[in-house]
């Protein structure tokens, strides 16, 4: 019998028992980073739950995509500790970080000069599937992407569209059935209501982490909201709350719910208390 991973489908990861005890799918803690001498990421901590749906915005707005760069390792913290999936930076075991942990950049960056076909079936030659595996999850995760059944799959993707370019890279994203899934400004060539329908239909299973500079245009993918204040976490709590305060799901609405009388840090505590119950 193979060993079961965290990665695998009956993995207590997984298990309705872990799940109600809300075990931390990423645990970041003094998360530093600079640019240019500039500090984007100043000590941040932030705990998102298994199954979350979490949209994150910023001030500077490029914050956000550099903690999702960050969390994805295809950038690196200048300090701080990152555990993704139970697994902490710098990890190197079978079946690591590449298999729990799918990033979707804002551009689709894929060889155009390959079919849809080919590229989701090299994301999944990356993940070191065999050729079986491989001809099964390319037929799976196309159909979550929900790619057209009219898209040529054999064609170059150099003469496909915007939109059906980015279906394809969820799709490659999507290969591995990752437990986290980081989603940088996504498929931003579909329409909000689409761009919902799609995201939303993912699963419990996995933990969505989007970054976006116009938060209220994503706001049918995500439950909750964190936002980060020149490096630091000043509101992590429901998008209801915003609701029930008046404010919009944007930046300056953020801003006014961290400044508020019950803002801050007490909002920023909400949510990574609910995770300490599984350490």
């Amino acid at each position: 019998m193979p060993p079961v991973t965290i990665s695998t489908p009956d993995a207590l990861w997984a298990s309705q028992t872990l799940r109600h005890l809300q075990p931390a799918a990423i645990q970041c803690r003094g998360l530093r980073r600079r640019i240019a001498g500039a500090p984007v990421l100043d000590g941040l901590d932030l705990v998102v739950p298994v199954g979350a749906r979490l949209l994150v915005a910023s001030r500077p707005p490029d914050a956000a995509s550099l903690l999702l760069r960050i969390l994805a390792g295809v950038a690196r913290p200048d300090g701080g500790t990152l555990r993704l999936a139970g697994l902490e930076l710098g990890d190197d075991l079978p079946g690591g970080w590449a298999r729990r942990v799918a990033y979707l950049p804002p551009t689709d960056a894929l060889p155009v000069w390959m079919s849809a076909r080919e590229a989701i079936d090299l994301s999944a030659r990356l993940l070191d599937y065999d050729r079986a595996e491989r001809a099964t999850r390319v037929e799976r995760a196309m159909a979550r992407a929900s790619i057209p059944a009219a898209f040529e799959l054999d064609r170059p993707l150099r003469r496909a569209s915007q939109i059906e370019r980015q279906l394809v890279a969820l799709a490659a994203a999507l290969v591995g059935d990752p437990e986290i899934l980081l989603l940088d400004e996504p498929l931003r060539a579909l329409e909000p209501r689409e761009r919902s329908r799609i995201l939303g239909a993912l699963g419990e299973r996995a933990t969505l982490v989007v970054a976006s500079r116009s938060p209220v245009v994503d706001e049918g993918v995500a439950r909750e909201v964190a936002f980060i204040d020149h490096g630091r976490l000043a509101v992590h709590a429901p998008i209801t709350e915003l609701t029930r305060r008046g404010l919009p799901l944007t930046v300056a609405g953020l801003e006014r719910l961290a400044a508020g009388p019950h803002g801050g840090a007490a909002l920023a505590a909400t949510r990574p208390a609910a995770a300490t119950k599984a350490r």
